[in-house]
This record gives C-alpha cells, structure tokens and sequence, in this order.
C-alpha cells in the first residue's frame, strides 16, 4: 500500500507499506523522499523515525541538489554506453535530436539562450528518450551474451526508469534493469548484469550468492564500490 504524507519541513514523503521489509528504511533521490515502513510498524511511527533523520536527511538532499546543478552544467557533454551527447548552434528554429552511429547530435537556433531553464529541461528529456531506447536495445542483447558464457537461465529483461536501484531479479527469475545502467561505463552494467543472473540462482545475498559472484567477476567488490560513484547520475533527469 503507498500513501503521501505532508511533512512541514521536507514536504510530501512516498510512503510504501511493504510485507518483504523487515526494517523500516528512508530512500532519498531527486523525486524526493521515499519510506518504506515494514508490517506491524504504523505511519505514525514511520514519521517520528523520519523526525529522528531530519540532520541526516537534509544533508542527503543538499547533496542531491549540488549533484542536480552540478550535472545540469555538464549535461550537453554527456556520454553513455553507446553515444555521446554534441550540441550544435544552427539556423533552425527548433531544437532538433538525431543519433547517428555513436553520436547523439543537438541542433539548437543559435538566438536563444540555451541555459534557460525551458530549454535545459526540453534538452534534458530529449537526452533521456534515447537513453531509454538505447538501453532497451543494448541492455537485453547484453544479459543474453553474459548469461550464455556464464551459464545461467532467466526468464524475461525489463527496462524501466528505476532510480533507487540499479536492478533487480525476481522469484520467477524476470530480470529488472534501470535504463540509466546507460550512464555509467560497460563493465559495471556488466557488474549490475551479473548481480541479477546470480540471484536466479541464489534469491539471497548469501555466501552461495557471493561465491557465484567471485566466479564470473573475481574483482566484483571493487566494481561494487566503483558503481556507487556513480549513483549520482539518475539525478540527472
């Protein structure tokens, strides 16, 4: 069950009452703030644990706000797994998007000012229609090439515009993968890829499940340090 709570300092929190938690648990990203409360725990008591946060929480969002600037600044220099974004000042009188080979072409009318908000959000959700069709075509290609050299069995791969995580794998063995894997460099997609084909056979992170990480990635606890770097960049859209 998900209701919205009006807090009269952070504004309003998503809240999900969830039967699979088991401790309650506050995620924070640029859709704001999200709690997840377990069973037997009340929204009441959700609240007052989101009180007992506040310092760490508003810290959290001040650093997802200087992300958001930060990333704005640098957005029309951004490079995915499969393109990398070029922006062109032209006679036209609309912004125009066009990928060719690896090459994410934007053509702007050279009058405007290209750092107003109007444009930069208009740039933005240009930028991330490709990332969403450029990863539902690489990523499912790449789950099927590192599931047959590995030996693993899934079921079916979903692309979605998840922000709290870079995937998922359920009890049928249905891979969920966040289409902004795009941002960060392929060999930690192939990390977050993997991590999913484990748990199709260990559901648990458990030492089974590690030891079959170590078997396809034996330097995985670097690349899972190294992704976190990375976490920064769904902010971006």
């Amino acid at each position: 069950m998900k209701e919205t709570y009006p807090h009269e300092e952070f504004g309003d929190i998503d809240i999900i009452h969830s039967l699979r938690a088991k401790t309650l648990r506050i995620q924070i990203g640029a859709q704001g703030i999200r709690l997840v409360i377990p069973k037997k725990i009340t929204t009441v008591q959700g609240i007052e644990f989101i009180n007992s946060k506040k310092d760490w929480i508003s810290k959290a969002l001040t650093r997802i706000e200087k992300s958001k600037q930060h990333i704005q600044a640098d957005i029309t220099s951004l490079k995915t797994i499969t393109f990398t974004v070029s922006i062109q000042a032209t006679n036209r009188t609309n912004l125009l998007f066009s990928l060719k080979n690896t090459i994410l072409l934007i053509e702007y009318p050279q009058n405007i000012d290209l750092k107003a908000s109007t444009y930069q959000q208009k740039i933005k959700d240009g930028i991330e229609k490709f990332v969403l069709a450029e990863a539902k075509r690489y990523l499912p290609q790449r789950v099927a090439l590192l599931a047959t050299k590995y030996g693993f069995r899934y079921n079916e791969v979903t692309i979605r515009r998840t922000k709290q995580r870079w995937g998922s794998c359920s009890s049928k063995k249905n891979i969920n993968l966040s289409a902004y894997l795009m941002l960060v460099p392929d060999y930690l997609a192939d990390y977050v890829i993997l991590h999913e084909l484990c748990h199709t056979k260990h559901m648990n992170h458990g030492s089974n499940f590690w030891k079959a990480m170590e078997n396809v990635s034996n330097n995985y606890l670097a690349l899972r340090k190294e992704l976190k770097s990375y976490s920064h960049l769904v902010n971006l859209f």
